[in-house]
Parts: structure tokens; C-alpha cells; sequence
């Protein structure tokens, strides 16, 4: 079943998510393969990766990105139960951020420097794959720290928000990769295809072949 998620299924990731995070209260696993769960589906995993991964801070314009992301998802469904128990929670959200927007990758600056960093990071986190390769490729000049040192899975990086210093570059690609960005997602997998985890190999595969779809 972990092979099949890693692989791309959405069921498999969903349930293990399940089991980690309801069966055996293990926090760290389920929040492993909620984030699994929405790369593989982001309409189906954008809700329960929202709450999990950024639901301390609902400030957060990643939290907002992924809430919204599902509100658009259950709007599309026809009858379903789930969105008429979010409704309110919707309305109420909108009321809260009613100047939220989906960003996209029309990019006032062409490069990120300490100045416009910000910008970068508020399209990024609101849903600019191109934002996000920029500021990956930002950290990648001023980064030469060996990652795998201190992070032998490296899908363990994003999986938690407020990465450390020396994985920024691959934070940001997985943001990018996670935004829909081909270039982001070739990076991101040659990245873990170098890795000895068997789980990062698998999960270069995936991304490989999206980069490619």
C-alpha cells in the first residue's frame, strides 16, 4: 500500500493517513501522507493537508491557498454531503480573507532578491509554481549545505511547515512541484532520485512521470 501511494494512488495514501493518524495517533506519519494525499489528488487532499500541515495558522496564505483549493473542489461535485456540512465554514472563511486571490505566474520581478522576497513568497504560498522555482533558485546561490546529512528521507522536507535553512532549495521546489510547475517537478525528482531511501526513489518516479504528463 505505501508503494501504490508513493506511486500515485490517492485511496492508498488516503488510508494510511487514516490509520497513522486515527488508529495509531502517530501525528509525524499522518502528516507524511496527508501531504502525500494531496500531491496525488490536490482537489481531493487540499483539505485535510490544510488542516494538518497549516491549520495552527490560519493566517497563512498556504492555509488559505489549500482551503479555498477545496472549497472549488466540493463545488464541482454534484449533492455531495460534504460540502453542505462546510458551507458555513466557507462563508465564514471568505469573510475572514475576502482579498484572498489565487496567484498566478504573472511575475512583477523576473528574479528574487532580499528586497521583493516577500512578493515572491505571497504569490508561492498562494499558488505561483513559477514564484516558487524562483525562490528555490534563490536559496540554491546562497545554499551549498550537503542536506542529506541531517535529512536521510528527503520527503521528510515539507511535511512540516517552517523548514530549516539548509533545505529551503528542495522546500520550495516541492511548493513548486505541488503548484503544478514541470520544471519544478524534474527538479524536485532528480533531487530524490539521488537519494538512498527507497522512498524517495519510488517518489521520484511519480514525480518524473508528472513533470512529463
Amino acid at each position: 500500500m505505501e508503494n501504490e501511494a508513493l506511486s500515485g494512488s490517492f485511496d492508498s495514501a488516503m488510508a494510511l493517513s487514516d490509520y497513522y493518524g486515527i488508529d495509531l495517533q502517530d501525528v509525524i506519519l499522518d502528516m507524511f501522507w496527508t501531504s502525500i494525499c494531496f500531491e496525488n489528488n490536490p482537489s481531493e487532499g487540499s483539505w485535510n493537508f490544510a488542516h494538518m500541515n497549516f491549520g495552527t495558522d490560519e493566517k497563512s496564505l498556504r492555509f488559505q491557498y489549500l482551503f479555498f483549493l477545496s472549497e472549488e473542489a466540493e463545488m464541482q461535485r454534484i449533492n455531495s454531503k460534504f460540502f453542505e456540512i462546510t458551507k458555513e465554514q466557507f462563508i465564514e472563511f471568505h469573510k475572514k480573507h475576502p482579498d484572498f486571490k489565487f496567484a498566478d505566474d504573472n511575475l512583477e520581478y523576473s528574479s528574487v532578491t532580499n528586497e521583493n522576497y516577500q512578493y515572491f513568497y505571497d504569490k508561492a504560498f498562494s499558488g505561483s509554481g513559477l514564484a516558487a522555482l524562483k525562490i528555490a533558485q534563490f536559496y540554491e546561490k546562497k545554499n551549498t549545505q550537503n542536506i542529506y546529512a541531517d535529512y536521510k528521507r528527503l520527503l521528510d522536507v515539507g511535511c512540516v511547515y517552517k523548514p530549516a535553512e539548509e533545505v529551503l532549495p528542495l522546500f520550495w521546489l516541492r511548493i513548486g512541484a505541488q503548484n503544478g510547475n514541470k520544471e519544478c517537478m524534474k527538479k524536485y525528482a532528480e533531487i530524490l532520485k539521488q537519494s538512498d531511501d527507497e522512498y524517495d526513489k519510488i517518489r521520484s518516479e511519480f514525480w518524473e512521470k508528472k513533470s512529463k504528463s
